[in-house]
């Protein structure tokens, strides 16, 4: 189960909940505003490495011009 939670004025994370089965291995594509391409930019939060392949490798996020990004085992964005 996916859920959307906010933080204390800060951009919403996605909260995991249990193992994720997308038809077509991606669960969703996480887009966030130019100012929030960080590495420190939190963007899953619950099980996140729950399943196999682990739930954080089943997003995709909209690349940022020309950098291209993904999620990690944390759940944060990282510059590829």
């Amino acid at each position: 189960m996916i859920r959307t939670v906010s933080g204390s004025g800060s951009l919403a994370k996605i909260k995991l909940e249990g193992t994720l089965t997308p038809a077509n291995g991606k669960a969703a594509r996480i887009t966030v505003p130019d100012g929030k391409y960080q590495s420190a930019t939190q963007v899953l939060d619950g099980d996140i490495a729950l399943g196999t392949p682990q739930n954080y490798t089943k997003f995709t996020v909209t690349p940022k011009g020309l950098e291209v990004w993904y999620i990690t085992a944390t759940g944060a964005l990282k510059k590829r």
